[in-house]
């Protein structure tokens, strides 16, 4: 019988804030299912030129427990 480990990353949410002072738990989850992978990209229209944007990722196991965050980076979008 093959058994799955349920502590196995299934998959990884990511935060952003322009508000790098706001509490973690504020922060706005930006994927709406979980992502394979760290790799996200976001539109453009839904960025604000100028801005500095703050993220983090989680990891999620399969029994659905989110990890603490990781170290936060952040991007600034530039004018075009």
């Amino acid at each position: 019988m093959n058994q799955t480990d349920p502590t196995r990353v299934v998959g990884y949410n990511i935060y952003q804030t322009t508000d790098p002072n706001l509490p973690k738990d504020q922060w706005k989850k930006v994927n709406e299912e979980l992502l394979p992978d760290t790799q996200f990209s976001q539109h453009k229209d839904k960025l604000e030129a100028g801005a500095t944007y703050y993220s983090y990722v989680t990891a999620v196991n399969a029994l659905g427990v989110e990890s603490a965050p990781s170290e936060v980076s952040s991007t600034t979008i530039p004018f075009e």
